[in-house]
């Protein structure tokens, strides 16, 4: 399971990464870069995740 730290990229060769289940209630932003093996970099793409707190 990936370790999301403010600002500090994950770099994985695998198409998939798995979020903590465990994120606090709150907006977060992530954004992918694909590169290919020429070393090409795709643009940007931002996705926008937002977690709401469980009803009780």
């Amino acid at each position: 399971m990936a370790q999301f730290r403010l600002n500090q990229p994950i770099e994985t060769r695998e198409p998939t990464v798995v979020v903590d289940a465990g994120l606090a209630p709150g907006t977060y932003r992530f954004q992918l870069v694909v590169v290919d093996a020429a070393g090409n970099e795709s643009r940007p793409t931002v996705a926008v995740l937002v977690i709401s707190e469980r009803p009780s």
